[in-house]
Order: C-alpha cells, then sequence, then structure tokens
C-alpha cells in the first residue's frame, strides 16, 4: 500500500477587499494565512467534508502544525486572485499543502502548510477518518 497520495486542489477564486489590505491598498501579509485556508476549507467541503461534519461526525479537525510562506509581488485593492495547489496525504492522518496565489499567470505568494488530523476530545493526533480517506485516495493524481 501507498504511503502518501498527491492531489491537485481545485482552483479557487477571490478578490482583494479593504479588509484585507492596509492603508496603502496593499494586502497584509496576514490575509494570504486566510485565503490559503479558506481554499482548503472549501476544497474538503466540496468533497463532502466540511469542518461541522468531521467535528459532528468523527471529533477530528485538522491543525497546522508548520507554515512556510514565501511573498513573492504584492497583491492590491481590488485584484482578482486565484489559489491554486496540491495536498500530499500521508501516512497518520498528516496532510502537507502546497499553495500558491495568483493575479492571471504571476504567482504572488507560494505557501507550504502542514497539517495534522487532531482528536478535538483530547487534542491528539488522529487518523483520518476512514471516508475522507478513501475520497482523497480517490482523487490522487500520479
Amino acid at each position: 500500500m501507498r504511503s502518501a497520495w498527491r492531489i491537485e486542489l481545485p482552483g479557487c477564486p477571490l478578490r482583494v477587499y479593504h479588509a484585507d489590505t492596509d492603508a496603502a491598498g496593499v494586502a497584509h501579509h496576514s490575509a494570504y494565512l486566510r485565503w490559503f485556508e479558506r481554499a482548503r476549507a472549501d476544497w474538503l467541503a466540496a468533497a463532502g467534508f466540511s469542518a461541522r461534519r468531521l467535528d459532528v461526525e468523527y471529533g477530528v479537525a485538522f491543525a497546522v502544525v508548520h507554515v512556510s510562506l514565501n511573498y513573492r509581488r504584492p497583491a492590491e485593492l481590488d485584484d482578482d486572485l486565484a489559489i491554486h495547489g496540491f495536498a500530499t496525504i500521508g501516512a497518520r492522518g498528516v496532510v502537507v499543502a502546497d499553495q500558491t496565489v495568483s493575479r492571471g499567470e504571476e504567482i504572488l505568494a507560494q505557501c507550504d502548510i502542514k497539517l495534522a488530523c487532531v482528536s478535538i476530545r483530547n487534542r491528539t493526533l488522529a487518523p483520518l477518518p476512514a471516508p475522507l480517506r478513501s475520497a482523497l485516495v480517490d482523487a490522487h493524481i500520479e
């Protein structure tokens, strides 16, 4: 059996709003983390596994354990952007997401995020729920 599966995440369009920017109309560095989180949450929800469902039915959530974010160019007020990326589903409930935010063909930032599936009750590492793991493995790419 394979120990890791790589999955292409569907594109997630977004627009830069005032709440995302500083007084000069440049996206604040913290906005990028929210955008990457939103894209991952939308991807899981589209696969049928919203955060609420993971909590209520399986008693798990994803916790960020490591982030590496490289800013290349600033996003600005009213920019139309897109989040793209890949997720690697590893052993023991660990998911690594490699995501980019771009304006057209120009990559503005790239982020590697390591997530751990954790038990909500005792805050310890938990295996991915079998139905989620099956759905993700079925979506893998070579």
